[in-house]
């Protein structure tokens, strides 16, 4: 069930709120590093185990809009005339305006909210997906912190890889802030390995609020 609307229905119709209170309460209250969950009779990293709790946040409580993230199209659009109009678009005499580069750069960190089901990683800036045997693709070393606004304008934040395809590395690398930012090669083997905790914890998150 990867449909963040079909699992905030199924929290939703399943009084998943006031479990998640309660452990929030629990873990905000824990001062060991291990916590032991008796369900599956092993401990799991407290830190971990809050930060993903808190991660899912604002499928409980947030009023999701129909899609929400990646960069503005028509902002793609304008990277693309700039970039194609110089031969050397990283010295493009067109260059951006500072709050311009900002505004767009600062798209890149919006949690993607989208209805279609994902198995793999969607491009940050224009939301395609990854596949398995793409090249060419970056991820942050790092994660970077990532907002999502509701329709209340609500605020929330979680904190997630980064990952951008080819064309939009290209088109982004006029925006210094990008180009400041540490992104490394990525590909399916380096998503399981992002993934592996997420994986671990997210579903272990899910499970507490059945």
């Amino acid at each position: 069930m990867n449909n963040i609307f079909e699992v905030q229905k199924y929290f939703i119709t399943n009084g998943a709120k006031k479990k998640y209170e309660n452990w929030e309460t629990i873990l905000n209250n824990y001062k060991k590093d291990e916590i032991y969950i008796k369900k599956y009779n092993r401990k799991y990293n407290t830190e971990k185990l809050r930060k993903h709790l808190y991660s899912i946040k604002y499928i409980l409580y947030g009023h999701l809009p129909e899609k929400y993230g990646g960069v503005n199209e028509d902002d793609i659009e304008l990277l693309r005339g700039l970039y194609i109009s110089s031969e050397q678009p990283i010295q493009n005499n067109k260059t951006l305006k500072i709050t311009k580069q900002t505004e767009i750069y600062n798209q890149l960190f919006n949690l993607i909210i989208t209805e279609q089901d994902i198995l793999n990683p969607l491009c940050n800036c224009c939301l395609t997906e990854f596949g398995d045997k793409d090249k060419g693709w970056k991820t942050s070393k790092n994660k970077e912190k990532e907002y999502f606004k509701d329709k209340d304008d609500i605020e929330y934040i979680t904190s997630n890889y980064i990952h951008i395809c080819p064309n939009c590395n290209t088109l982004l690398y006029q925006i210094q802030q990008y180009k400041e930012l540490e992104m490394n090669t990525f590909n399916k083997n380096i998503f399981l390995n992002q993934s592996s905790e997420y994986i671990e914890y997210q579903s272990l998150c899910f499970s507490l609020l059945r």
